[in-house]
């Protein structure tokens, strides 16, 4: 029976927004899941979060390795090409009749390449939103023209895929899988967090994930450097930073970060990667993500907590109330860090535009409906 629904998972972010997706499908008697594991997830570097995965138990995964060594963009073309011709023979060995993926990363957007020249079905998840500063927001809408049934997390990226020729018919708005679940993790204490990671919580405690904006050049050594100094004004406040990701520059910015958490060891904490669970867990109990990480946009709402996007790499993204949108300027850093501080945790500001009830199950049942029909790939672009 040609049951198999092939599912990608290219980093920690979009692994952790897949998840509760990847467990139903496990569980389901009506399909076979197989799990193709790329990109950060297989390099040391980012922590190996294939681990994390591994430890879930799931019966059928593949891994594409591929050279992610330098963080040019030179070596990002070199590594989309690699990635095509690897995939095409990974995807031709296990010939799924769905293949799902997630996002706008450049490994997804091969992978996609590869599937669509094979005839093989796309399902793209999160079509439609926007990231103007990033190389994600091309790779995303050319994902979405290269796939076939499309599930958005907002009415408004919905609209966003239509308005791009997709018909109507295919593009369901679902909310953000990622969300569904978040009520029902088994979250760690604070003083699990603090025995489990030698950390410490101040007054005020902030999570930092700052990464490139791939479109703005010699950006990353700017937005750096005023974040840091931003912080170094800061009393009475401790620092969680996790790793960038795997995108050009993202060494400058790593870099910058361990020699100030070197500097500054009584207050500053670094990983690599803390895993779904944990890192949800210790976004319960901090103040405010700083940054410019979508979990700041998508994740932090749903715990009451404050966001500083700084800069454009997520411009143009649906968001919450509770979201501070600011330069990368030293000066506005330290207004919007005061303004957290000073403010009331107001519940109505924090609603979240992501969250659906039952999402999962939404998107379960339509691919399943999907898995057993017969496919016709061509496509009509539709007109407004």
């Amino acid at each position: 029976m040609d049951d198999k629904i092939c599912v990608v998972t290219s980093s920690r972010a979009d692994y952790g927004l897949l998840k509760p997706l990847l467990i139903k499908l496990e569980r389901s008697n009506k399909c076979r899941l197989q799990i193709l594991i790329t990109g950060s997830h297989l390099i040391k570097k980012y922590g190996y979060t294939i681990n994390e995965i591994i430890h879930d138990q799931y019966k059928k995964i593949h891994k594409l390795k591929f050279n992610m060594s330098s963080d040019t963009n030179l070596n990002t073309n070199k590594s989309i090409g690699i990635m095509i011709k690897k995939s095409s023979i990974k995807l031709n060995s296990i010939k799924p009749k769905l293949l799902v993926v997630m996002g706008d990363r450049f490994e997804i957007f091969a992978i996609v390449v590869a599937s669509y020249v094979l005839n093989i079905p796309v399902v793209h998840i999160s079509g439609g939103e926007t990231t103007e500063g990033a190389l994600d927001e091309a790779f995303r809408h050319s994902i979405t023209k290269m796939s076939f049934l499309h599930f958005t997390s907002t009415n408004i990226y919905k609209k966003r895929v239509i308005q791009l020729g997709e018909n109507p018919n295919s593009v369901f708005n679902i909310g953000e899988i990622g969300l569904d679940n978040i009520k029902n993790i088994n979250y760690l204490t604070k003083n699990n967090l603090i025995n489990k990671f030698n950390i410490k919580f101040d007054k005020y405690n902030f999570l930092i994930t700052l990464h490139p904006v791939t479109l703005e050049k010699e950006s990353s050594q700017k937005n750096i450097t005023n974040l840091l100094k931003a912080l170094s004004t800061q009393k009475e406040t401790n620092f969680f930073f996790t790793l960038s990701n795997a995108d050009p520059d993202n060494n400058i910015i790593n870099s910058k970060i361990k020699s100030y958490i070197k500097q500054n060891k009584n207050r500053s904490f670094y990983f690599k990667s803390l895993g779904r669970e944990n890192y949800l867990s210790l976004l319960k109990f901090v103040d405010c993500v700083i940054g410019n990480s979508s979990s700041g946009i998508i994740e932090a709402p749903s715990f009451k907590t404050y966001t500083i996007d700084i800069g454009d790499r997520q411009k143009g993204r649906v968001r919450s109330k509770s979201v501070i949108n600011i330069n990368s300027n030293v000066k506005e850093i330290i207004k919007a860090i005061n303004k957290v501080k000073s403010n009331k945790k107001n519940q109505a500001i924090f609603h979240n535009p992501y969250f659906k009830k039952n999402s999962v199950d939404k998107c379960y049942k339509i691919l399943v409906k999907y898995l057993y029909k017969n496919i016709n790939l061509k496509k009509t672009f539709y007109d407004l």
